[in-house]
């Protein structure tokens, strides 16, 4: 289901089993704005972390966090410039909005953005910046601390594992080539 149809109280899978969604943060801006600040999106075409890894692209912020190798590891530590990139101002039309969801529950946990697993909202950031903030504030008043999960978090690609690295490398490598060639490529 894609993220921006998920409600409040909707059960959603994560790594402690299914887990209600406390709340569906958005965030809108104009793509020449988070071009002036470096943060638009990261394309994680479909496979680039292994078969069905994600099933299909995912655009997410650089600093939302995929888990692999049971590292939270940020999405622009993954850049590789093949099958995960940076996107530029022009992948997106000008009078087009790109809005940036977050999912919060009452945990920081593992949920699947298309296939992927990802981090649920860590408030690393203010909520305050959320364009439907007075909705949150609506439901529950105060804002209130999440604990981060007790996994390593890898921020910066000087801090990615060598397993990683080649495992990034022969995925950009080999992307695009028929089954058979990635087949071969992996011996």
């Amino acid at each position: 289901m894609p993220i921006q149809d998920l409600e409040v109280g909707q059960l959603i899978h994560t790594n402690n089993g299914p887990k209600p969604v406390r709340f569906v943060s958005r965030s809108a801006y104009q793509p020449y704005m988070l071009d002036l600040c470096e943060s638009l999106p990261i394309r994680i075409q479909a496979c680039a972390l292994g078969e069905g890894l994600p099933c299909e692209d995912l655009y997410v912020s650089g600093d939302h966090a995929i888990l692999v190798e049971e590292h939270l590891v940020h999405a622009s530590a993954l850049v590789n410039g093949a099958t995960i990139s940076r996107t530029s101002i022009d992948d997106w039309e000008p009078s087009h909005s790109i809005v940036y969801y977050n999912i919060e529950l009452d945990e920081h946990m593992i949920i699947e953005a298309n296939g992927l697993k990802a981090e649920s909202f860590i408030d690393n950031a203010p909520r305050k910046t959320w364009d439907n903030y007075e909705e949150y504030q609506a439901l529950y008043g105060e804002e209130r601390s999440i604990q981060e999960m007790s996994l390593p978090r890898v921020k910066f690609a000087r801090q990615l594992g060598s397993s990683l690295r080649l495992t990034l490398r022969h995925n950009a490598l080999t992307r695009g080539l028929p089954k058979k060639e990635r087949e071969l490529a992996a011996v």
